[in-house]
């Protein structure tokens, strides 16, 4: 089918675009195995100060162009998005989701930097037109005692309209193992994972980073249990 938006702003609309697709389909390859889907969307969607922070959680009003509310939030718009996939299990103890698809944001937030007036750089989030293909993959590997997940992703983003603003990171991975015994003791080790942003003419870049944890949890009983972790144990800066 289709999806009506429009976001209003001070009394006029926002955009020119109100008719989006909104298009759903899936076909079971393998029926309660393996299904292959594809999702066809588009639409408004308001950047509030929360979804800001969400995120990313240093975000303060200072992270708008003119330090103030108004230049931080805003209603994006996604013209079109589409993508295709093939999602199943292995057993009762394998699952995974392989995608891949296409977005093109008329407005949309970007990280970004600039030299303020006291020639600092500084940190802020702008909004721009561009266009994007990716490819993903998550997974889902649970036993009795042992549990690994994760995901992969590739991005690579092209039109943005600002020099200033940081291009996506082209690949982020995120995994997770853990272990436990008797579910009683349990004990993990997990990774998150980002290659440098640099924005449109190179000129700046963020460094990737590994970001290592630790957990362990112990169990009382079913009603508590106490538990610690460790993050960034490698010391980057994330």
């Amino acid at each position: 089918g289709v999806r009506i938006s429009a976001a209003m702003v001070s009394g006029s609309f926002e955009r020119n675009q109100f008719v989006y697709p909104d298009v759903k389909m899936n076909v079971a390859v393998i029926p309660e195995a393996m299904r292959l889907f594809m999702n066809v969307g588009g639409g408004e969607k308001l950047y509030t100060y929360a979804s800001l922070i969400d995120r990313n959680h240093h975000v303060d009003l200072s992270y708008g162009m003119t330090g103030s509310l108004p230049s931080l939030v805003a209603p994006g718009v996604e013209r079109v998005s589409a993508c295709v996939g093939l999602e199943g299990r292995i057993a009762s103890s394998f699952s995974y989701n392989l995608r891949g698809g296409y977005v093109n944001n008329a407005y949309a937030p970007l990280d970004a930097a600039r030299i303020n007036d006291s020639g600092v750089c500084v940190p802020y989030i702008g909004y721009s037109p561009y266009q994007k293909a990716y490819a993903a993959f998550d997974w889902n590997m649970g036993f009795e005692s042992l549990r690994f997940d994760g995901t992969l992703e590739y991005t690579h983003v092209w039109d943005i309209d600002d020099p200033c603003l940081l291009k996506p990171a082209s690949f982020v991975a995120d995994a997770a193992v853990l272990y436990n015994w008797k579910k009683r003791v349990y004990a993990g080790v997990d990774c998150s994972f980002s290659t440098a942003k640099t924005n449109v003419n190179n000129s700046f870049t963020v460094p990737w980073y590994a970001d290592l944890g630790v957990y362990a949890e112990y169990a009382f009983n079913k009603k508590a249990s106490l538990w610690l972790r460790g993050g960034n144990l490698l010391n980057m800066e994330i």
